[in-house]
């Protein structure tokens, strides 16, 4: 019944949008410095398309669970919304840096200073100028606020910035970092607003309003309902065809599902596709034919996390080799709802110099875990848990209790580790407490998750150095000291053959003992009407080409 339901209920909306439109076409024009330019593709793209008819709709409505909590650039809120507000000087969305306020740039050889060509004629939505010294007002304000972004390494490292005239900007690091660039096209904190938004030449308490140079401006924010953004009639990338978009608030679950098959939303974008549809409702909408359902590459990885110096048994580098095997990853992934998929090693081969990459593949094989045991003289007791110089080979697993899922997926680990004979216990806990318990070292085992896009895999690998996130995974690794010298120089060099080089090794090291156990990946999910084209994914989960969009 529910199946018919939903196929009477998408005929419906279907029935009742028609359109016409034409495909971004991308551009091939390259700068002498690598970086190509964004304006032919987004203003010229288009330039051959008919003009849609009366009754062609041009308003994408998309659910979220939350309000925006914040409309700054600079600032902590909805990072969807930010992202199509406002500009920064590069795109990495594509997957490598791309010209956006910048046209061009050039980096000096000791990799310490970075040179901005201001792409000319930008002007806020409000009709101010973009320029260099904007820029730097807006560099100021983020750094004026450092410790809030004291995440980022390219915040750590930024020294310095200078105008050099009206349209040529530059930054000044301490130290070289080889992912200046991709930090810069994050859609916060370096992203731009207009000077007169600024309150007393500051953004640190607040913002006037958000005035941005993106393809779309804030119309109405009415908080816990709704939100609408209109096309920006300034903006540099030339004329949109999705003219407005409203963001509505509803709950989670079938509430969303419910509102896509009556045509109240007409979008649905969801990082881990569960967290507003479940599987069995997504498939109902693809197999009515009257939506396309898209999923992305992967995107990040769900993790177990060692704490390789601790006193227990997973200290042990057999112990965790042998848990890798232990564990059915396509179990663990069906209690995803469809959203997650087996993970191998710790990065998927869709991140950037990852995809050549190969590791040692260990699949689901209890023998063989068993036989690791064995042969590192963890030998199965009585009591059906092996011992070792009459040490249980145990340890705790922690979990986020508040998370949905987690429970689940650890006791699901806890069974397979018992088949061979390794015990884990179960402690979950609040969030803030876990992150604490990371922090201090205070955990045996722990289920973790990597940022993701965009933010890999450089920063993945960052977290393993001394005093970062995963430090305690090669607190106890013998090899610690060419491990970290070896992340140290991957992230200062400018030369990309060591680059690619480096992360081979990296990456290998840590795969290779076990440092952390890759268990799932992340995807993400589309849903829309077959009649809107042009849905695709980028380089960031965070952010999605809505001005590429258009109905048929």
């Amino acid at each position: 019944m529910k199946r018919i339901l939903c196929l009477v209920l998408a005929l419906l909306l279907a029935l009742s949008l028609a359109a016409c439109g034409s495909q971004k076409q991308e551009g091939s024009d390259t700068s002498p410095s690598g970086s190509s330019s964004k304006t032919d593709d987004k203003a010229d793209g288009k330039s051959d398309a008919a003009e849609p008819a009366a009754d062609v709709p041009d308003e994408i409505i998309y659910s979220a669970v939350n309000d925006v909590s914040d409309f700054s650039p600079h600032m902590y809120g909805d990072m969807l919304v930010q992202g199509f507000m406002y500009d920064t000087l590069v795109d990495c969305t594509g997957g490598s840096p791309e010209g956006e306020l910048a046209e061009d740039w050039k980096v000096s050889d000791d990799g310490l200073v970075y040179t901005f060509y201001i792409r000319k004629g930008v002007r806020f939505s409000n009709g101010e100028d973009f320029d260099a010294n904007v820029a730097k007002m807006n560099f100021d304000a983020v750094m004026e606020n450092r410790e809030r972004h004291q995440w980022m390494e390219s915040v750590r490292r930024l020294k310095e910035t200078r105008v050099v005239d009206d349209y040529t900007l530059e930054l000044v690091l301490s130290e070289p970092y080889c992912a200046m660039l991709e930090e810069l096209s994050y859609c916060r904190p370096f992203a731009f607003l207009a000077p007169s938004c600024f309150i007393d030449g500051s953004t640190v308490n607040g913002i006037v309003e958000p005035i941005g140079t993106g393809p779309y401006v804030l119309e109405e924010h009415v908080p816990g309902q709704y939100d609408t953004f209109v096309a920006n009639e300034n903006y540099w990338g030339g004329e949109l065809r999705i003219r407005k978009i409203t963001r509505k608030v509803l709950a989670e679950g079938m509430t969303s599902a419910l509102a896509l098959q009556k045509g109240e939303i007409n979008f649905m974008y969801m990082d881990n596709g569960a967290a507003q549809i479940d599987a069995a409702t997504l498939q109902d909408l693809e197999d009515s034919g009257r939506f396309t359902v898209m999923r992305s590459d992967p995107i990040a990885t769900q993790v177990l996390l060692v704490n390789s110096a601790s006193d227990s048994a997973i200290a042990d580098e057999a112990v965790r080799l042998a848990l890798w095997q232990a564990i059915s990853r396509e179990d663990l992934c069906t209690l995803s709802e469809g959203s997650s998929i087996p993970a191998e090693k710790l990065e998927g081969d869709a991140i950037p110099y990852c995809g050549d990459i190969q590791l040692e593949v260990r699949p689901y094989d209890p023998a063989a875990a068993a036989a690791i045991l064995d042969a590192a003289g963890w030998k199965l007791g009585g009591s059906g848990i092996r011992e070792k110089d009459g040490r249980p080979c145990a340890f705790t697993l922690s979990y986020n209790s508040q998370a949905v899922g987690h429970k689940e997926i650890c006791e699901l680990i806890q069974s397979y580790a018992g088949a061979v004979g390794i015990k884990i216990e179960l402690n979950g806990v609040e969030r803030s407490v876990l992150m604490s318990a990371r922090a201090d070292h205070d955990f045996e085992c722990m289920l973790d998750k990597t940022w993701g896009t965009p933010y890999e895999p450089h920063n993945t690998v960052s977290l393993f150095l001394p005093g970062s996130s995963y430090d305690a995974c090669s607190a106890g690794f013998e090899g610690l000291e060419e491990l970290t010298a070896d992340i140290t120089h991957l992230l200062s060099t400018q030369n990309e053959a060591d680059r690619l080089s480096l992360y081979k090794k990296v990456l290998g090291t840590i795969h290779d003992h076990a440092l952390c156990i890759p268990l799932c990946y992340s995807t993400m999910f589309t849903v829309g009407p077959v009649n809107l084209k042009n849905m695709h994914f980028i380089n960031d989960q965070y952010q999605y080409p809505f001005e590429t969009l258009y109905f048929e």
